[in-house]
């Protein structure tokens, strides 16, 4: 792997910790105590989100093994 795609890799990485750190203050923000919604929205607007953060941290874990084989190799 080029200095170049790891570069790219590494600026990719930190747009999804910022995504998913953003999608986990979201879903933080949708929970109020005290308040029940009844509408099923809310669940699957949780649902929604927790599958986006699943699977942007499956990304990183990708990205992650990459560099790590790329440093190896």
């Amino acid at each position: 792997m080029s200095a170049e795609q790891s570069k790219n890799l590494m600026e990719q990485r930190a747009d999804l910790e910022k995504q998913l750190r953003g999608l986990k203050q979201r879903r933080n923000l949708l929970y109020t105590p005290g308040i029940t919604i009844v509408s099923g929205h809310a669940a699957s607007s949780d649902e929604q989100i927790d599958l986006q953060i699943e699977e942007l941290q499956a990304t990183i874990a990708q990205i992650d093994e990459a560099l790590k084989n790329a440093k190896n190799a």
